[in-house]
């Protein structure tokens, strides 16, 4: 079986997805005789703009730009690569500075401007209120689908992180399956934020809608599909846990409980097939997590833990600190960004101590 995993904007283009190296090194250990892939459509995206050869979208869906400044005019003349160069040099005084903060706010206005068209040109055909040209299909999702037909994969996954991923996702899954005729699968976090059975029925494109922590849930997905389970398959998909999918009637099965995996046990993250030279930071940032679910879990406004299960699940500081020294040992990485939900103070105590005890030069945010 050939899995193809993407990651799809609109995201600030700066590090590589957790999300999927997580599910890559899971997959790798739980089942290594499939062939996974990860794509990050999302630097692509940003990269094709900034350095390559955008589609002039005035000509592609004019009346959509009507009143605004064509973002493609913000990128010519060699300003896309200034601003690249600018976000990709670390400072070294303050006129270094202002050149970083002029291209961060250059880059903040092309970015609002493409997904402000984006969001007008594409919700009505996600919503099908209408069709779209094929002239304006291949002109914004061309790249991708080129990559995705080379691949050739047997599904196609994408994570959907946050809800400024979701528009531009079920457009290229879309586009995907209407071009080629790939299966389908959802994931990522604001999947335990939305109705997986409404989901499907409102996008008959979407096959598989996973939710919660996936590890466990995908690798059970990949099992049954190499075996030979196919999409209305239902009898086999009733089994993995947190999945929704379309039973043979075609009508959407809701998913159950997810089982979340042991945090504390899970392979390190994948990061190998992601350009880490390519991202708008000065230096490769990794990002890394101590815990999944939050210490404190007590407030009634937080989403951000839908996701996990209940309560906290926590790594050990040793086990941190040798992931990030593998990173670095293979990537060549000392940036890392700890992606908790929330972290105990406690925590980072034990994680600072333990990279001191090891005498390493690493530098962290959180």
């Amino acid at each position: 079986m050939k899995l193809l995993l993407g990651f799809a904007p609109f995201h600030p283009p700066t590090s590589p997805p957790y999300g999927l190296a997580c599910l890559k090194g899971a997959l790798g250990e739980a089942c290594p005789e499939v062939a996974v892939q990860l794509a990050d459509f999302n630097i692509a995206f940003f990269r094709r703009w900034l350095l390559g050869d955008p589609p002039h979208l005035c000509d592609l869906h004019p009346r959509h730009l009507l009143g605004q400044v064509c973002p493609n005019l913000l990128v010519e003349d060699g300003q896309g690569r200034s601003m690249w160069e600018g976000l990709t040099t670390l400072p070294t005084h303050s006129g270094g500075a202002d050149g970083y903060m002029e291209a961060a706010i250059l880059f903040d206005a092309l970015y609002g401007v493409l997904r402000g068209y984006l969001g007008t040109c594409l919700g009505p055909w996600v919503e099908r209120r209408c069709q779209l040209d094929a002239k304006l299909v291949d002109g914004l999702f061309g790249p991708e689908l080129s990559q995705i037909q080379e691949t050739a994969p047997d599904v196609l996954g994408l994570s959907v992180l946050a809800e400024q991923n979701l528009l531009y996702s079920l457009a290229l899954v879309r586009a995907a399956k209407e071009r080629l005729g790939v299966p389908v699968l959802l994931g990522g976090a604001l999947m335990s934020h939305l109705d997986a059975s409404e989901l499907l029925t409102a996008f008959p494109w979407v096959d598989f809608v996973f939710r919660g922590e996936a590890e466990r849930s995908l690798a059970d997905f990949v099992a049954l599909w190499s075996g030979g389970a196919r999409t209305g398959d239902e009898g086999a998909w009733r089994t993995v846990a947190g999945l929704a999918f379309r039973a043979g009637d075609g009508e959407p099965a809701p998913c159950g409980a997810p089982e979340p995996p042991d945090f504390a046990s899970l392979p390190f993250a994948d990061f190998g097939d992601f350009p880490l030279a390519d991202y708008l930071a000065p230096a490769p940032v990794l990002p890394i997590a101590t815990c999944r679910g939050c210490y404190w879990g007590k407030c009634t406004f937080c989403s951000h833990t839908l996701p996990f299960a209940p309560g906290v699940r926590l790594r050990s500081a040793e086990r941190v600190v040798a992931e990030m020294q593998a990173h670095a040992h293979r990537h060549g990485v000392r940036h890392f960004l700890f992606v908790d939900e929330a972290i105990a103070p406690r925590t980072l105590r034990a994680v600072t101590d333990e990279l001191l005890e090891r005498d390493l030069d690493f530098r962290w945010g959180a």
